[in-house]
């Protein structure tokens, strides 16, 4: 797969895209940033950019990426905003992760600071029909949470 340095004033001081290990699901991906920045708890989100962008359309078949908070980033009680972010094979443009404070405490992110894992994944295209009915019901059917036990 592709994928280009957006941000070269302050790329350099950033860690560049890595696995952690050759069998890491993911690539950690690092605040690229000049200066600091403070997460306050309970208040707006902060899209903080990585500095890289991916080109999902070429691998032989598109990919799209799932962005997830890094573990060891979630204990400090910092989150994605979004819970997941999904990055559509078409999107070529820096990859920026949307970070919030859940805890009660100041969070500061520094510049290189390794803040998300992204995921890639191939996907299925289906055309989509609109239907009346189902032609089969499954046994679960439209049983909502915890209709399948405890």
């Amino acid at each position: 797969m592709d994928y280009k340095i957006v941000n070269k004033t302050f790329y350099t001081k950033c860690r560049t895209i890595m696995r952690g290990t050759d069998l890491s699901a993911g690539v950690d991906l690092s605040a690229c940033i000049e200066n600091p920045i403070r997460l306050y708890p309970d208040c707006e989100a902060h899209l903080v950019p990585t500095g890289v962008a991916f080109d999902l359309m070429s691998c032989e078949k598109p990919l799209v990426g799932l962005l997830f908070i890094r573990s060891s980033v979630s204990l400090r009680g910092i989150g994605l905003a979004n819970g997941v972010g999904l990055i559509d094979p078409d999107y070529q443009g820096e990859v920026k992760v949307p970070l919030i404070n859940t805890c009660g405490e100041l969070r500061v992110i520094e510049p290189g600071d390794r803040i998300a894992q992204l995921t890639f994944f191939s996907t299925d295209y289906h055309d989509m029909r609109l239907v009346n009915e189902f032609a089969q019901e499954t046994a679960r059917n439209a049983g909502g949470f915890g209709s399948t036990g405890n």
